[in-house]
Order: C-alpha cells, then sequence, then structure tokens
C-alpha cells in the first residue's frame, strides 16, 4: 500500500509556481533612529497632533479670559478644536493619494500657523471661532501623510518607525503646554504664546519642503 506522503512525482513539484511572498528586511534599528526624515516627521507630528493637544488644553483659559464667555461656551469651543483634529484625518487620507505629500503638508503647516496668529491677534468672537475650525482642521490632515510615509521608510520596522515618530511628536505636549502658561504668567496674555506656537508651525511647514515625494 502506497504511503500519501512519497508518492508524489518530482515532475510535478519541480513546475508548482514559487511563492509570491518574500520577507521584508527588518532594517537596523540603529538607522531608524538616526534617520533624518524620520526626525522630521517628528517635527510636523509636534506641529500638527501635538499643537492641537496644547491649543486644546489652554483655548478654554483663553475664551474666558478674552472675550469672558461662560466655562461651558468655552469648553465647547475648545473640545471643538479636539474633535476638528479628528475628523480632519480621514479627509487627510483621501487628499495624500490625489495631491503631492510636500503640498498637502505644508499647506495644513501654514494653515496652522495661519489659525495661531488669528487666535494670538483676534479680538472678536467670530474671527477666533474661524481660527478654531482651521486649526482643528490644519492638524488633522497631516496624520495620514505622516504615518503612511514613516511605514515607507522602515516596512520591517514599521511599527516602531511610526512609535518614534509619535514619540517626537508628544515632546510638543510635554514641553508646550507649560511653556504656553509660563509664557503667559510672564506676559500677562496668550498673545505672545500663540505667536510661538504659530511660528514653530511655519518652520515646520519650510522644513517639510524637503519631504520626498517616494522613498
Amino acid at each position: 500500500m502506497p504511503r500519501h506522503g512519497f508518492n508524489r512525482k518530482p515532475g510535478k513539484l519541480a513546475a508548482a509556481p514559487r511563492p509570491l511572498h518574500t520577507a521584508t528586511a527588518a532594517g537596523s534599528f540603529r538607522d531608524l533612529m538616526w534617520n533624518r526624515e524620520l526626525w522630521l516627521l517628528g517635527v510636523i507630528q509636534m506641529a500638527s497632533f501635538g499643537l492641537v493637544i496644547v491649543v486644546g488644553t489652554w483655548i478654554t483659559t483663553l475664551l474666558k479670559a478674552v472675550f469672558q464667555m461662560p466655562l461651558k461656551t468655552a469648553g465647547l469651543m475648545g473640545s471643538a478644536v479636539l474633535l476638528l483634529g479628528i475628523v480632519s484625518r480621514p479627509l487627510g487620507g483621501w487628499l495624500v493619494h490625489r495631491m503631492r505629500i510636500r503640498t498637502l503638508l505644508q499647506g495644513a503647516l501654514l494653515l496652522n500657523a495661519a489659525a495661531c496668529g488669528a487666535l494670538a491677534w483676534g479680538q472678536w468672537p467670530g474671527l477666533t471661532l474661524v481660527a478654531i475650525v482651521a486649526l482643528g482642521t490644519g492638524c488633522g490632515l497631516p496624520y495620514a501623510s505622516v504615518f503612511n510615509r514613516a511605514a515607507a521608510l522602515f516596512p520591517g520596522r514599521a511599527g516602531a518607525a511610526m512609535g518614534l515618530v509619535n514619540m517626537i511628536g508628544i515632546l510638543m505636549i510635554l514641553v508646550g503646554a507649560p511653556a504656553v502658561g509660563y509664557l503667559a504668567d510672564w506676559t500677562g496674555q496668550f498673545r505672545t504664546s500663540f505667536l510661538a506656537l504659530g511660528g514653530f508651525s511655519l518652520l515646520a511647514a519650510a522644513a517639510a519642503s524637503t519631504i520626498r515625494e517616494k522613498k
């Protein structure tokens, strides 16, 4: 009685198609940590995700101090910044397939800078509301582009690459939130703080011009 494990013809095995899947090289962790473009993506994450968290932390206090808004209204408008930052992420994912990544990133960061300027100089609630909408939108748009690019740079270590970018972005929250409060106490108003945040967004927009479209 023939055994099933030995009754196959060698010709059939030789003619079998080769598997399409090939293992992706993991890449050097040291190269990942010292990759200039990953750190640049981290700076963009600081000027988008990190920025919206910092502004969301202080916007309620700003609205109450400048416009004497009730805390309930100020808190609702402040929460809108974070909500728009979440909602605009899918929009950024849709746009990244229809325009150049540098155009998308720079446009979003310039929108953030303009919104911070409006928050710094705005004396009208309507202008401040427009700035909140612009900032929430601009901070969410880069999300898909940043993490798609990080994963493409190190496909074998995509999780580590995205983690590094996100870690750098969190530095803005750790440093920016207390810095805004310090500047507000030092100057007696929030103008300097929001101008500094807008200036950082402008620097990030300028740096984004060096992002390569493809690996």
